[in-house]
């Protein structure tokens, strides 16, 4: 009985510890105790009652870790889920120690992922130096990414090498479309391009090719720290290093160059640059001049790439500007020589019209030409041309003095009553005797005859102008023969025509629209460019036609302006801008008067050419 009694009151110690456990943990069992103490004396259910109380505070443990656990998964779930979204989410720390491993790598990792959200962000932004690393530029992950930044550094810089060598092209190119005048053009894109390169001096050099001297290169534009500095102003083919590139063609480029170096003989004088370049200025395989720049920073590969693209750009506005000059001077030489032919026609129609009344004189005074010998030869001898006439037997009527010293000079002398026919030479006569039984059928003509200048030994062009002699009863009794000397004239005109073949071939041979007007505004001078294009526009150009008949009459004032200018001696050029639904074109227009051996305007030319076109 006291053993039960002792095991009771451990008991009971024991349910008291139990049943404080119990309480501290959030859960009252005093009931338990109560029924402990009612069923104390009997062991058997004491014993019973203990094991249920362990297995419910077994039960009780296992399902705060289950609800640790859960809690714990659910952290780690939210997290993956976040990120399986896009998203990075925030860190986050187990309550589990198990767990601080797996918490660690995944903190880890959304840091890194948040590394890689700002690296692209910077990228995006154009930072490419930005100082972000992405695990430490190590791994699989982490080498991808930071060649990704080197080789987006490389774009970048191809990108803006490939935007500023478009940018420079474009601002030079457009000095090159407007200038006409070859010195300013030199000297404006010569200063534009040492600017744009920050280099410190340079050179244009130009080939003169003026076939009455030696060919060499003619310094055309100077700079040279702000200022123009007129050194060596010609170069021989192979003369210093300006000389070799021309015979080169090729681009000479010296660096790195020691103050000891022995000097260097360019177009810039006799010194030791430190960094020099040589690019000839050709088009194809046609070289128009060199180009030449000093300076002391290095050219790297893109700058010197653009500096050649700019030299070959330079070619082709020297050779355009060339061809439009020399076109222009061709101009205004075809229209001076055919103004001094218009006068020179003009006197030999007043010459004819003299010639006419001439005879027409001779015509009234027939019958009394014998008795009027002395007045009729001084008339005759008066005339600026060799005079015979002839009756219808071929008998010499009358001679003046040029007639007869032009066939001394033959040895045969003219004498009045003498068959004309007898005093010629044997190769001659036949064919003399047809021109005169022509004339002597009414016939009035004229021919031209080259024949040898007998104290020269050159040849000379006669006229030969035959005018039949009448009765007042309109019968013909014989014939006038006028010769005259137009030597000179026919060399002109020769040499017109040469020249106007080479102008048509010339103005034909280039992309240009070009036009020449008199002071009336007809056309004197058109190629076929020009005809071909206004055509497809329902106008008919030609030489002959007046500007203004086939043109549209609403801008007849417009154009009338730059023509009026063009003739009042202005030198002027402009661009102009036409829109349809299928495109824009620009176009450029130049016009020039054209001078007379006295400096008078005597008409214009015109010069157009299409500068753009825009497709919409």
């Amino acid at each position: 009985m006291e053993k039960l009694i002792h095991e009771s009151k451990k008991l009971r110690s024991f349910i008291a510890v139990l049943s404080t456990s119990f309480i501290i943990s959030g859960i009252a069992i005093p009931t338990i105790g109560i029924l402990f103490l009612f069923f104390v004396n009997n062991s058997a259910i004491s014993i019973i009652l203990i094991s249920i109380l362990i297995i419910a505070f077994n039960l009780f443990l296992l399902s705060r870790s289950i609800k640790n656990f859960t809690e714990n998964v659910k952290l780690m779930t939210n997290f993956y889920e976040s990120l399986s979204k896009g998203n990075i989410p925030d860190h986050f720390k187990p309550s589990i120690i198990e767990l601080e491993k797996v918490s660690d790598y995944s903190n880890s990792t959304a840091s890194e992922l948040k590394n890689i959200k700002d690296f692209f962000i910077k990228v995006g932004e154009g930072d490419l130096n930005n100082d972000i690393h992405v695990f430490n530029d190590e791994g699989e992950l982490g080498k991808t990414l930071s060649n990704v930044r080197e080789e987006l550094k490389k774009v970048s810089e191809a990108d803006r090498q490939r935007n500023w060598i478009n940018e420079g092209l474009s601002k030079l190119g457009e000095i090159l479309r407007k200038e006409t005048d070859l010195d300013k053009l030199c000297n404006d894109i010569l200063f534009n391009l040492i600017k744009y390169i920050g280099a410190n001096q340079g050179n244009v050099f130009i080939i003169n090719d003026n076939i009455t001297e030696s060919l060499h290169l003619e310094l055309k534009a100077t700079y040279a720290y702000g200022r123009k500095k007129y050194l060596k102003k010609r170069i021989n083919p192979g003369e210093g290093i300006t000389g070799q590139a021309w015979l080169e063609m090729d681009t000479i480029y010296l660096k790195e160059i020691p103050q000891n170096y022995t000097t260097i003989r360019s177009g810039l004088g006799e010194a030791t640059p430190n960094n020099l370049i040589v690019i000839p200025l050709k088009n194809d395989l046609n070289i128009q001049g060199v180009l030449e720049i000093a300076s002391f920073k290095y050219f790297q590969p893109f700058e010197v790439k653009f500096i050649e693209r700019v030299a070959e750009s330079i070619a082709m506005s020297i050779s355009n500007t060339k061809v439009t000059e020399r076109t222009r001077k061709l101009l205004e030489e075809t229209q001076l020589m055919t103004e001094q032919m218009r006068a020179q026609e003009e006197e030999m129609r007043q010459n004819m019209e003299e010639l006419e009344a001439t005879q027409e004189e001779m015509q009234r005074n027939t019958n009394e030409i014998l008795k009027k010998e002395v007045n009729l030869n001084s008339l005759i001898n008066n005339i600026d041309a060799a005079v015979v006439s002839i009756d219808i037997n071929f008998r010499i009527l009358s001679v003046n003095n040029e007639m007869r010293k032009i066939y001394e000079q033959r040895g045969t002398n003219f004498k009045l009553g003498d068959n004309v026919l007898e005093k010629l030479p044997t190769d001659q006569k036949e064919y003399r005797q047809k021109l005169y039984l022509r004339v002597f059928g009414g016939e009035k003509f004229s021919i031209v005859e080259e024949v040898p200048d007998m104290s020269t030994n050159q040849k000379m062009f006669m006229e030969i102008t035959h005018i039949p002699i009448v009765d007042d009863f309109k019968k013909v009794t014989g014939a006038t023969i006028f010769v005259k000397n137009i030597t000179k004239d026919v060399l002109l005109r020769k040499d017109i025509e040469n020249k106007q073949a080479l102008l048509e071939g010339l103005i034909n041979n280039t992309d240009d629209n070009i036009m020449a007007l008199d002071r009336d505004y007809t056309v004197t001078i058109i190629n076929d460019r020009y005809k071909e294009r206004y055509a497809s526009m329902g106008y008919e150009y030609g030489v002959g036609v007046n500007a203004f008949k086939v043109m549209d009459a609403t801008i007849h004032d417009e154009w009338k302006g730059y023509y009026d200018r063009a003739l009042g001696g202005e030198k002027f050029s402009f661009q102009k801008t036409f829109d349809d639904p299928v495109k824009t074109i620009t176009r450029g227009y130049s016009f020039n008067p054209i001078k007379d051996a006295n400096q008078n305007v005597v008409g214009l030319s015109i010069f157009n050419r299409l500068m753009s076109e825009i497709v919409k």
